[in-house]
């Protein structure tokens, strides 16, 4: 009751301060200006993106192997995979894109290399590749051009590849590997031309470059014989490959038409050789979409 009477005593004397001392010390506050928001940052014309992931395999159901065959048996794939990607603009018609990846699987290192054969060991535990590394840019307002390496879905279908025949495809694990590193990237020239509803699109390859196969001794090689000598064409224009195709877009529907000369990316495998053959092909797509459907 004491403390309370004081509070009460002092309420007068707060009270009449209220005009003099809290004004003096509040005064400020209420005439400062409003802060004016950060703007946010610019966009940079580069960026540099990339991703760290991590894969393994273990065979549950494999049949144990005779002497001197490979045991593929239990865990057969350890892997890491540093992938990197840089992208920018050089100016308002230019850009510049590349990527790549660097991998190490450690089985081999677990399991012990000596119990697998020398061209798996130096096909699989260390892998580095250059990815797609291209200048794209536009000649003229209707006209692009692009120029390195390249990966070009050749057709309106991405699972059949009825008519995606440009690219040579990473076929070492199959059923095992994304979509999106299925595709190797081929050295190209490519020039896209608009008028209208129609592009017109024209591919040089100069660079021969085939199927990436599983290594004779690999989990994923299914022929019981190591394969043989493959003959590759030689690289240039002499032996380049090209493509062309036509593309009209239209309300509810497209329709494509293509050609290329290429070789062939499997080729024919007898008991000494393997040879890639030059194949001519042309090809056709039409979509429409009614409703829900296409």
């Amino acid at each position: 009751m004491k403390r309370l009477a004081v509070l009460l005593a002092l309420f007068p004397a707060l009270a009449s301060a209220q005009d003099s001392g809290l004004e003096d010390v509040l005064g400020g506050f209420e005439d400062a200006p409003p802060t004016a928001a950060k703007p946010p940052p610019e966009a940079s014309d580069w960026q540099v993106s990339g991703s760290l992931t991590g894969s393994s395999a273990y065979n549950i159901d494999h049949v144990k192997p005779t002497p001197g065959e490979v045991d593929h048996r239990g865990l057969s794939k350890a892997r890491a995979k540093l992938n990197l990607k840089l992208k920018g603009k050089l100016n308002d018609d230019w850009r510049l894109q590349a990527d790549g990846y660097a991998a190490y699987d450690d089985i081999y290192r677990i399991k012990g290399r000596n119990d697998f054969p020398s061209q798996v060991v130096a096909d699989q535990e260390t892998d580095k590749q250059l990815g797609e590394a291209y200048l794209q840019g536009r000649v003229r307002p209707e006209m692009d051009l692009t120029l390195g390496r390249q990966i070009v879905v050749w057709g309106k279908s991405d699972t059949l590849r009825v008519t995606d025949v440009l690219n040579p495809l990473d076929m070492r694990e199959s059923g095992m590997s994304d979509v999106q590193d299925l595709r190797l990237p081929l050295s190209m020239a490519r020039a896209d031309y608009y008028l209208g509803d129609w592009s017109l699109t024209g591919i040089v390859i100069p660079e021969i470059r085939f199927n990436r196969l599983a290594a004779y001794g690999s989990d994923y090689h299914i022929a019981s014989l190591a394969s043989g000598n493959e003959i590759t064409p030689s690289s240039g224009m002499d032996n380049a490959e090209w493509a062309g195709a036509l593309n009209g877009h239209f309300t509810g529907w497209d329709v494509a038409f293509y050609g290329a000369s290429h070789y062939s990316d499997m080729g024919t495998k007898n008991a000494t050789m393997i040879r890639h053959a030059r194949l001519n092909m042309a090809g056709g797509a039409v979509n429409a979409a009614v409703g829900n459907w296409l």
